[in-house]
């Protein structure tokens, strides 16, 4: 359950910028959402033990 929460709230930002804001903010919104996942995950791979 605690891997779904952080996808299922960009999602609900996502849209809520969407409804509330203009696309050009969603749009940069979503773009550095990815980049601090991919950045998560990375620092994850390199903690975990070479197997």
């Amino acid at each position: 359950m605690g891997q779904l929460l952080p996808p299922v709230f960009v999602g609900i930002a996502i849209t809520l910028l969407v409804l509330l804001g203009n696309v050009k903010t969603t749009w940069s919104f979503s773009a550095f959402s990815v980049l601090i996942y991919y950045t998560i995950t990375s620092f994850a791979a390199l903690s975990t033990p070479a197997i």
